[in-house]
């Protein structure tokens, strides 16, 4: 089979944990219907499978991988028939394109899996959004922090909706709450490196701007870092 050929030789490598907010924007965007059976297919330490059952939805969850969450060795590639009326997960990168294939053959009523906004702009995957015409693309609007199990990366990343059969895209963007705003506000508020930041920002403190930013992420970090700077000059004046 050609995805077997195409799997990395260390699973580990193509891990990494769906924060609990990037399911929940989704969910309040598209909401499939209540009472559905969800299955997250790559359901890894069930991230978005414990998000789709505090939204009350039944939930099914497997992994090729034992992550210790869900149904293990389970393999989304080779399984046959409708196993539930949605699909929602986060698949692996190097897989997508067959994920995308497969969940389209399973005659569920819609399935919604994270993608990297980059994705499209590849060699060839054009072909698969032609092929299997998505009802939305729908990016998030701020940068995300997806943790590894060894690093954590920081991408710009959508949710793509398959529903029905639509003539046209939908394109939307999903905002980031504003209560989770104030949420990030105070903790950069309390955080002890940040005087420490806007101090050395033009001495070019190398380390500390690393140890700051890769906590909050570059975008969400320079935005903050020159917020107080131009304070501190204004105020100094």
């Amino acid at each position: 089979m050609l995805h077997k050929r195409l799997r990395y030789p260390d699973p580990d490598a193509c891990f990494y944990s769906t924060p609990k907010l990037v399911t929940e924007v989704l969910l309040d965007y598209w909401k499939p219907s209540k009472g559905s059976l969800i299955w997250e297919p790559a359901c890894g330490a069930g991230a978005i499978s414990e998000v789709l059952k505090e939204r009350g939805y039944r939930v099914t969850s497997s992994d090729i991988i034992d992550r210790g969450y869900g149904q293990a060795g389970r393999d989304f590639l080779t399984a046959k028939g409708r196993l539930a009326d949605y699909i929602i997960t986060n698949p692996p990168l190097h897989l997508l394109d067959l994920f995308i294939e497969k969940a389209s053959k399973t005659k569920v009523k819609g399935f919604a899996f994270i993608i990297p906004c980059a994705y499209w702009f590849t060699a060839g995957h054009a072909e698969v959004f032609t092929d299997y015409k998505p009802k939305y693309v729908l990016p998030l609007a701020w940068t995300t922090k997806f943790k590894g199990l060894r690093k954590a990366a920081d991408i710009n990343v959508n949710w793509v909706v398959w529903e029905g059969s639509p003539k046209k895209t939908i394109f939307d963007v999903l905002k980031r709450p504003q209560s989770d705003r104030v949420k990030k506000q105070k903790r950069w508020a309390n955080n002890a490196d940040f005087e420490k930041v806007t101090l050395n920002l033009t001495k070019g403190d190398r380390k500390i701007l690393s140890d700051c930013f890769s906590t909050v992420g570059w975008s969400v970090g320079a935005r903050e870092i020159l917020r107080s700077f131009c304070e501190e000059q204004s105020n100094a004046s």
